[in-house]
């Protein structure tokens, strides 16, 4: 869901803390699932547009939520459809 003003959607505007909880579950998900390093990184530039600052990078991972596991979960089979489409 959205914030729809005037008939027109709005991008969600997400704050500093948000951006590095996101990218600290995001490298909980990696170590997890033994992804490589910079997974993280690139995962969070399809859900914000930008690399993460190197900042980030001494951020300690924190325990996913599901909504960040659903993402991730879509996130695959939109790259699994668009490879079966290929």
């Amino acid at each position: 869901m959205g914030l729809v003003i005037g008939g027109k959607a709005r991008a969600p505007a997400y704050d500093e803390n948000h951006r590095g909880d996101f990218f600290q579950q995001l490298r909980a998900v990696q170590q997890m699932r033994g992804y490589k390093k910079g997974w993280a990184a690139h995962k969070f530039k399809d859900k914000f547009g930008a690399f993460p600052p190197w900042s980030y990078n001494d951020l300690p991972p924190i325990a996913p939520t599901d909504a960040v596991l659903r993402w991730i979960k879509s996130r695959n089979i939109a790259f699994a459809k668009a490879r079966r489409a290929a």
